[in-house]
């Protein structure tokens, strides 16, 4: 895995960069939330609104991501990054004007530049990344993810304890133009977009939808990414009252339960990147496992069992995106790899949200251990569901090795 960063140069630029994207996102996470919790005199509200923020863009990921394929993949990317880096110095000014809508304005700018740049970089990494590798490429961004979701938020508050909030973006916003710098070096392959000329922006984004509907993979995919955000929704509100009311623990232990989840993501990493079983295999398999570990986090009211349920589905968490991301970039087609990601990313945001203002409205009446038992259920079945279907697929798939190409989609269903 770490052999393809001395063998091809450019996605070694491109990794580096990736480091410090990723940091200067999570110091930009924080610093909004200490500053708008400052600004706001203590305010939940507030904080909600900065961190809805976050998952309004990808209402819109779908019209993003025809964008995306009908530009050019590399300027496009370098782009966006360049204006998440001058955005960030931008946030860093209102701060000083002590106004909080517009830093409201500024996060949410901000989270439409990421939501672009991701989008972009879905195809511009398969210019540079040769199809034998893409499955180590997958992993090393799984590394870069893993380690900063275990050291962003300490070090992106210590930075903001250090400089406040104006130089913690500055050091965000250079990260992002440092990224850009890199970026500008690779060496990237042009490869054809959608034809804009041809077709008008409509008739791109229903292609796009067409494709995803005719494409199995791409159907598992999409449904992969309802169900972690399911997951995701029930766990980002229920954390601390997992920490607090269930094991009666102090508050502060949170940062245990997310330290062994992002050590855990770590160090499972290179490990799943040496499995030899199908991608496809490996998807519905990786729900299990998410479900068991969500199941164990409440089976016992001890804090070693809950720590065995993180680390259980932080290994089922980690196969899920080494899974989605190889297949996303060995199984659909470059000129569809915008729309695609920005489809699985709108599955993910929008289900993130709505689970979370449930679980929330929830919580007080049903309690954390039937929330997250609930949630462990339905990704359980679901899983389970999904398996299924996976080798009821490729059996079919297997004998029926010359299946037509579509020219909506690449594979068409094998199945009657």
């Amino acid at each position: 895995m770490w052999k393809l960063l001395k063998r091809n140069p450019s996605f070694l630029l491109y990794w580096v960069s990736l480091l410090g994207m990723e940091f200067g996102e999570w110091t930009r996470n924080m610093v909004l939330v200490y500053a708008v919790y400052t600004l706001s005199h203590g305010s939940a509200s507030a904080v909600s609104i900065v961190l809805l923020s976050e998952f309004l863009p990808m209402l819109f990921g779908p019209f993003i991501g025809v964008l995306a394929d009908r530009l050019p993949r590399k300027p496009t990317f370098v782009l966006s990054i360049c204006i998440q880096g001058v955005l960030l110095f931008g946030i860093g000014l209102t701060l000083h004007l002590h106004q909080l809508w517009l830093v409201y304005a500024g996060a949410l700018l901000s989270a439409v530049a990421t939501v672009a740049s991701r989008t972009a970089g879905a195809g511009y990494i398969l210019q540079f990344v040769p199809m034998d590798e893409r499955k180590d490429a997958t992993a090393l961004q799984q590394v870069v993810i893993s380690s900063m979701m275990l050291l962003g938020p300490p070090l992106g508050t210590a930075i903001y304890m250090a400089v406040q909030g104006q130089g913690a973006l500055a050091v965000a916003g250079g990260l992002f133009l440092l990224a850009v710098i890199l970026n500008i070096w690779v060496k990237a392959q042009k490869t054809p977009v959608s034809d804009a000329e041809s077709h008008s922006f409509w008739y791109d984004l229903r292609t796009g939808l067409k494709y995803a509907r005719n494409h199995w993979v791409m159907r598992f995919i999409l449904s992969t990414g309802v169900l972690v955000g399911c997951s995701a929704g029930i766990l980002n509100v229920l954390e601390i009252f997992l920490v607090t009311k269930f094991l009666h623990l102090p508050k502060t232990w949170l940062s245990v339960l997310l330290f062994v989840q992002g050590g855990g993501m770590l160090s499972v990493t290179p490990l799943l990147n040496r499995l030899t079983v199908p991608m496809k295999r490996l998807l519905p398999w990786s729900l299990i496992w998410c479900g068991i570990g969500m199941g164990l986090m409440i089976s016992v009211r001890l804090w070693m069992v809950t720590l065995l349920g993180y680390l259980v589905f932080s290994v089922g968490n980690v196969a899920i995106n080494l899974a989605v991301g190889t297949l996303m970039k060995t199984e659909v087609e470059e000129s569809y790899q915008g729309r695609m990601s920005s489809l699985f990313t709108t599955a993910y945001g929008v289900t993130t949200g709505v689970f979370m203002v449930l679980t929330g409205r929830l919580q007080p009446i049903l309690g954390v251990r039937f929330l997250i038992a609930a949630g462990s259920c339905i990704i359980l079945i679901s899983g389970a569901l999904l398996l299924g279907f996976t080798i009821r697929y490729l059996k079919h798939s297997d004998s029926n090795l010359n299946l037509p190409q579509n020219s909506v989609g690449r594979d068409v269903d094998p199945l009657p």
